[in-house]
This record gives C-alpha cells, sequence and structure tokens, in this order.
C-alpha cells in the first residue's frame, strides 16, 4: 500500500484482512481520528462500511450504495451529515471530548 488513499481501492476481503489487526472496527476508526488530517477519518470509515458490506449500510442509513461508494471514494467529500448518517448506520455515534 503505497498511501492511505489507497485504501480506497480495498476490496472488502482486504478491508475485513486489514480490520482483523485491530481489537475492533472503533479501535480502528478512533487510531485513524486527527483533527489534523480529516481525510484519515473518511479513510477509515471507508474502510469499516467496505468490510461490513456496502449494501446493507445502504439500507440501514437510506443512502443509495452508489451514493455512499462516491461520498467514500478518493476524490469524494461526503457532507457532515453523511458522516453522522454512515457512522449510526455502522452502529457508532459521535462523541466530542476536550483535547488532552
Amino acid at each position: 500500500m503505497n498511501s492511505d488513499s489507497d485504501k480506497f481501492d480495498l476490496s472488502k476481503s482486504e478491508c475485513q484482512k486489514l480490520l482483523s489487526s485491530y481489537l475492533s472496527d472503533e479501535e480502528y476508526i478512533n487510531q485513524n481520528n486527527s483533527l489534523d488530517n480529516p481525510l484519515s477519518l473518511i479513510h477509515a470509515i471507508s474502510v469499516v462500511a467496505r468490510a461490513r458490506g456496502m449494501s446493507k449500510l445502504a439500507r440501514n442509513t437510506g443512502i443509495s450504495r452508489d451514493g455512499l461508494y462516491k461520498a467514500f471514494s478518493r476524490h469524494g467529500n461526503p457532507s457532515f451529515g453523511t458522516v453522522v448518517r454512515v457512522l449510526s448506520g455502522l452502529g457508532y455515534s459521535l462523541k466530542i471530548c476536550l483535547k488532552k
């Protein structure tokens, strides 16, 4: 893998394999959550979404499968609302806390 953006090109099985080295999907997302590089969080959400299945996520969020792929593609720019809906569809909520 040459860069973080290559994660967008991973297949479902490649995403599952990548996530298998973490204790949980949540750990992977949190490790890639950086205010200095928001694209890192988008990459992490994309990997988890692909590993779990975009069709199922589309049903859970009401966002079309194609819309999800477009929003979380290499050149996508998902809105904050889309990110929140996708996190919710994956079973997560957004929590704000003070920087340490």
